[in-house]
């Protein structure tokens, strides 16, 4: 039912008492005042259309079987109708809040099978199946505005239809078989679309919730349980967008679930569950604006079900976020995916279904700051089952800001397997030495044996920016929960550079000012969770790459050269470490580790001459590997890369003319002498 409502929102207009300021109102009254404060009540209107499908008949019972004729299968059950809510896409709407809301209706349940003739002068007999249960219904939703200003809301929220049971199988006559019961159905899908637009802040929102699978049907004594149906989903083409047309805040939120799987039918023997619904949320959550934009996409699978001797796998997550915008006060975005949790068996020897994987990925480019979350959680096994085991996680998370301010991307992963990876980038538009600046962070979880829970829970954090200042070195450890990442500043301020380089007394005596152009600070790091499993060696990889070009130094080229500054330790710190710098792909230094003590010598206020400064566009790139079997070790070392210029040594012709001078005026000092 679709219902349209008056909403009094109060506004307050400021007039200061030396400038008149003109105010409309609404469409019909203009407001001109002076030296007057005045709140004054602005009339916004808003549409809510709330729909839900009809549910389907349930299918017919079967005729028990007479004399010779046979029983009759129960009939199938109707689908329940599909639903469609729609409060301003499908037509123009000029409101500011709109809120549609879709249900599909359940589906019919199959129908009883007949039984088999019961007279025992009328053997072999057998009861009749049950009737399938039918589909639940789909659900597509619509919500939005496009008003002039103002702030408007959307808000969208779909559920599929429920699947019908499938119809219980007829008892047997004598020495007759009995009917198997009847496969459940699947829940219903959701789709659709939330769409909002105006001058002021826009908030879109969007539930969605795939239809659980209907059960299967129960067996007559003897027979086969029906299957159950499987979880609904979401539909591929669910869009959800907020625009502001004047740089309003943008906000759009985007949650999809699958729906649970059907149970399967039991008796002596069960039938097969049906498996949960899987959820693919590709570039579902966009927007625009010049102000700031906030992204979130979340991703679930739906759960497994189990019978006496199986259980089905839950649900797979996929959660894709990729966008290029604008937004000059910032971009956030969180991408979010978990896997279904699978089904239980009721007898403990048997399988548990396995947990749903899932896939997080967020590539986000902007003008202005760029924050990017990505986790990936595998599902969990059922509860019961000799083996266990977990579905896998994948995250990658990517920020790029092309006006070289702060960009940071968080991967986060929890599984039996899986990888993560984090990269930040800043990109210079204008003139400078450093073009770009990168910091990445690389992981991996190692596999469990079956039985065995997830391992650990990882997280890779980078930064990259050019200007300013570094964050807190701490934040790249174990301890500060993150276990390998970057962070790299290009063109550090000088109070930066002053702070890192404080007691270092030969990187000072090197990098002194005046002779010295700073182009990077960095930091990179890797170590391992306080439950990582004891004995597992892993390693965790960061990189670093600096985008140089020597037409814009600020002085002339010299030498480029790495102020190693020091490092920072976590618990035992490796078993092994490498460490590797390249120019322009050539390798300039190479060091493997096999003790704390030489490396802590090697990366504590030490300088790296790497040459003459390459001519044209160069890049420089930093690679570290930490591997460690030990719970909470990491290593964390920090450096700085700078143009150092070179003082040229005295000619010969100056050192010539130098003497000559030296020994006229000894000369000098002599006849004086002998005059005296």
């Amino acid at each position: 039912m679709k219902t349209r409502a008056i909403i009094s929102i109060p506004s307050t207009l400021w007039l200061t008492g030396k400038i008149c300021r003109t105010q409309r109102i609404n469409s019909f009254a203009v407001l001109t005042a002076c030296g007057a404060f005045l709140t004054l009540p602005v009339a916004t209107h808003a549409t809510t259309d709330t729909q839900t499908g009809g549910a389907g008949a349930a299918g017919a019972a079967g005729a028990n079987g007479t004399g010779a004729l046979p029983a009759v299968p129960g009939g199938p059950g109707a689908p329940g109708s599909a639903s469609t809510a729609d409060s301003g896409v499908a037509t123009p709407n000029t409101d500011a809040t709109n809120i549609a809301t879709a249900t599909g209706g359940a589906g019919g349940a199959g129908g009883t099978g007949g039984k088999g003739n019961q007279d025992a002068a009328t053997p072999n007999q057998n009861g009749a199946a049950g009737g399938a249960g039918a589909k639940g219904g789909d659900a597509t939703v619509r919500a939005g505005s496009n008003i002039l200003s103002a702030n408007s809301v959307a808000t969208a929220t779909a559920t599929g239809g429920a699947g019908a049971a499938g119809g219980a199988g007829g008892a047997a006559g004598p020495s007759g078989v009995a009917g198997n019961g009847g496969a459940g159905a699947n829940g219903g899908n959701v789709g659709g679309t939330a769409i909002s637009q105006s001058a002021g802040t826009v908030t879109v929102s969007a539930a969605l919730t795939g239809g659980a699978g209907g059960a299967g049907g129960l067996a007559g004594t003897g027979g086969i349980g029906g299957q159950g149906g499987n979880g609904g989903g979401v539909m591929s083409d669910f869009t959800a967008k907020g625009t502001s047309t004047n740089g309003g805040a943008v906000d759009v939120t985007v949650t999809g679930s699958g729906g649970a799987a059907g149970a399967a039918g039991k008796n002596a023997i069960s039938g097969t569950p049906g498996t949960g619904g899987s959820v693919v949320l590709s570039g579902t959550a966009t927007g625009f604006t010049s102000g700031t934009l906030s992204l979130s996409q979340t991703a679930t699978g739906g759960a497994g079900a189990g019978s006496t001797n199986f259980a089905s796998a839950g649900g797979a997550a996929t959660s894709i976020l990729n966008q290029t915008a604008v937004a000059l006060g910032g971009i956030t975005a969180t991408t979010l995916a978990t896997g279904g949790a699978g089904g239980s068996p009721v007898n403990i020897s048997a399988p548990a279904g396995l947990g749903g994987n899932a896939l997080a990925q967020s590539t986000l480019t902007g003008s202005a700051a760029v924050k990017v979350n990505a986790t990936a959680t595998g599902g969990a096994s059922g509860e019961k089952g000799a083996s266990n085991s977990y579905g896998s996680g994948i995250a990658l998370a990517a920020a790029t800001s092309s006006g070289g301010s702060l960009a940071q991307a968080t991967s986060r992963i929890i599984g039996s397997t899986g990888t993560g990876q984090s990269r930040a980038t800043s990109q210079n538009p204008v003139a400078g030495a450093v073009r770009s600046a990168q910091a990445g962070g690389n992981l991996t979880l190692p596999s469990v044996l079956l039985g065995q829970a997830p391992s650990e829970t990882l997280q890779a954090f980078s930064t990259a920016s050019i200007g300013g200042a570094m964050p807190a070195r701490t934040l790249l450890t174990p301890a500060g929960g993150n276990n390998t990442g970057a962070m790299i500043t290009g063109a550090p301020t000088a109070a930066a550079v002053s702070g890192a380089i404080g007691g270092h007394a030969k990187v000072s005596a090197v990098f002194g000012p005046g002779s010295t152009e700073n182009l990077a600070l960095a930091v990179m790091a890797g170590g391992a969770p306080s439950s990582a499993p004891a004995g597992t060696s892993q390693t965790f990889s960061s990189t670093i790459a600096l985008t140089l070009d020597r037409a814009e130094l600020a002085g002339n080229a010299g030498n480029l050269q790495i102020g190693l500054l020091d490092a920072l330790q976590s618990g035992a710190g490796f078993s092994t470490l490498h460490f590797q710098l390249q120019v322009n792909g050539a390798t300039r230094e190479e060091q493997t580790f096999l003790t704390v003590a030489m490396a802590n010598s090697y990366f504590t206020d030490n300088v790296i001459n790497l040459g003459a400064f390459p001519g044209g566009i160069s890049t420089i790139n930093a690679f570290l590997d930490v591997t460690t079997a030990a719970v909470s070790d990491g290593y964390n070392v920090e450096f700085l890369v700078s143009n150092v210029a070179i003082i040229p040594e005295p000619s010969s012709m100056a050192l010539m003319a130098g003497g000559f001078l030296a020994l006229a005026s000894f000369r000098r000092s002599r006849n004086h002498a002998s005059r005296v």
